[in-house]
């Protein structure tokens, strides 16, 4: 027996508290000791890095499921999001999280995004979303909806509009006329085209169709002859067969 008391450590121990690989407190050459397992390890735990001055394997940051250092997080458990080393439930304002569930930055040209970084779903205060991108002005063809902030498609009739419907057009295209707010492939009856104006305009009251607005066109005034001749005969006839 040793009459000092003292015993030889594990050969995987520096320091220990017992004889056997589980009494360790300190580790030889590269190894790190885990507190967990009381073990001496060539590598730590997951959640668990190995603090090379102090020989110990020390925690990761909350969440974190590999790290090189407390605040050093490269791999978060499942259901978390690295952002900015550090491991959280959600990417703030401004990030998107990305297929390796990391938060990264949004383009310059959005407030908010989602799968891409140019995938607008909001933009800064002076610019409005037209199909996830950010604009300044509404595109040719769409609406600016001024409570979302959003650009919204115009009636398929209609070149420019301030709504979604078929009669809100303020402008159409080249191969329709503009009756009203309506957009028409010709002018309808009682109506002809003003070129100054771009749009279909009423022709005189009494006028069937016209070709201006001051006199029927020649269909237009036999059509309307013949309209007034059978009234006035049919005026008669009631006069006739009242006597």
């Amino acid at each position: 027996m040793d009459t000092t008391g003292c015993h030889d450590c594990d050969s995987s121990c520096v320091t220990c508290t017992g004889p056997t690989k589980t009494n360790c407190t300190s580790c030889q050459g590269v190894k790190f000791f885990d507190t967990l397992t009381q073990l001496c390890s060539y590598e730590c735990p997951s959640g668990y890095f190995g603090d090379e001055h102090s020989g110990v394997c020390k925690s990761c940051s909350p969440g974190c499921k590999l790290c090189h250092g407390s605040n050093n997080c490269k791999r978060c458990n499942a259901g978390l999001l690295l952002v900015s080393k550090r491991c959280q439930n959600h990417c703030p304002s401004g990030t998107y999280k990305t297929p390796t569930n990391t938060c990264e930055p949004c383009d310059v040209s959005c407030e908010e995004c989602n799968s891409l970084p140019t995938q607008c779903i909001k933009c800064k205060d002076h610019e409005m979303l037209s199909e996830q991108t950010c604009v300044a002005v509404c595109p040719k063809g769409t609406f600016l909806e001024a409570s979302a902030k959003k650009c919204f498609k115009c009636d398929e009739s209609c070149e420019e509009c301030s709504g979604p419907l078929s009669n809100e057009c303020t402008k159409c295209n080249k191969s329709s006329v503009k009756v009203g707010s309506r957009c028409l492939k010709e002018c309808p009856t009682q109506y002809y085209y003003n070129r100054a104006t771009e749009q279909c305009q009423p022709c005189d009251y009494y006028c069937h169709t016209c070709e201006g607005g001051n006199g029927c066109s020649l269909l237009s005034f036999i059509h309307s002859y013949f309209k007034l001749f059978f009234v006035y005969f049919e005026i008669l006839l009631r006069k006739r067969f009242q006597r």
